[in-house]
Parts: C-alpha cells; sequence; structure tokens
C-alpha cells in the first residue's frame, strides 16, 4: 500500500494506542465493491486493496449505479485479479 495512508499514523505516536499497527495492515482487511465510475479509480482501489478484497458492485436498482457492472470492471486489470472482482472474491468470501 502507498506510504501516504500510513503517514498520519507514524507521525501521530497518540494513534498507536488505538492502532498499534499501520492503517495499511487495516484497510487490507476491508471489503469494497467495484463501483467507482471511472476506469483509473478502479484500478487505484484495488491497488489500495488487497485485490482478493473487491467485488463487483453495481448499485441496482438505484439510479446512480451502473448499467454494465461487467464492463466496468473490465479496464485493463490484471485477468485474474479482474476474474476476482467479477465472482471469485465473493464465491470465496461466502464459501462457495
Amino acid at each position: 500500500m502507498n506510504a501516504w495512508v500510513d503517514h498520519g499514523w507514524s507521525v501521530r505516536s497518540h494513534l498507536h494506542e488505538t492502532a498499534p499497527r499501520p492503517p495499511s495492515e487495516y484497510v487490507r482487511r476491508l471489503y469494497v465493491d467495484s463501483l467507482t465510475h471511472g476506469a483509473a479509480t478502479l484500478r487505484l482501489v484495488v491497488e489500495a486493496m488487497a485485490p482478493g478484497t473487491v467485488m463487483m458492485g453495481s448499485d441496482y436498482p438505484l439510479n446512480m449505479g451502473t448499467i454494465n457492472p461487467v464492463g466496468a470492471v473490465s479496464v485493463g486489470l490484471d485477468a485474474k485479479v479482474e476474474a476476482g472482482v467479477l465472482g471469485g472474491n465473493a464465491r470465496r468470501f461466502l464459501g462457495f
């Protein structure tokens, strides 16, 4: 993960009482969806998070979602990462 995420934690030692590890270690425990409304943003999310924690999102049936969630994931990601986002990560998370 990029060093900028951990910078505040590293220079504010009082934060270590609440969070003994850098934020980059915690963020990789979170699961997020792929709905970012932009290819560059999705690539940043995949880079910043553990790739196995990003799952396809659509926000369906809300009007702020995307009509083509699969197409929104096809933005030049590594084939293995893309397959994970399109279903592999969710199957693993749900135990299928």
